[in-house]
């Protein structure tokens, strides 16, 4: 089982949405920046190809001090919960086609 630990921060005005791998490969993604999606569809596309060999799970999402947006905050936690459940959709199809192939 493969975990990746998720987090929201603030640095200079810029909120973020942390996701660290295993090895400490940490992606932020801007969160204030719509046209930022280019780093968001990256960290899914990680996900997947981690789903191609093993499980893989998102922790809850870890708050930091320096966030003090609650509504942004829910917002994510529900987005990491339903990000978990589509990670979760896309092994079981995985698994799925490799029980097909044998």
């Amino acid at each position: 089982m493969i975990e990746v630990s998720t987090k929201i921060l603030t640095e200079n005005d810029t909120d973020y949405l942390e996701f660290t791998f295993s090895g400490d490969t940490v992606v932020r993604v801007n969160i204030n920046d719509a046209t930022d999606s280019v780093s968001l569809k990256s960290v899914f596309n990680k996900i997947v190809k981690l789903s191609l060999t093993d499980d893989v799970s998102l922790k809850s999402l870890e708050v930091d001090e320096s966030m003090d947006k609650r509504l942004l905050v829910e917002v994510f936690q529900e987005y990491i919960k339903d990000l978990n459940q589509e990670v979760l959709k896309v092994r079981a199809q995985i698994r799925a086609s490799e029980n097909v192939d044998e």
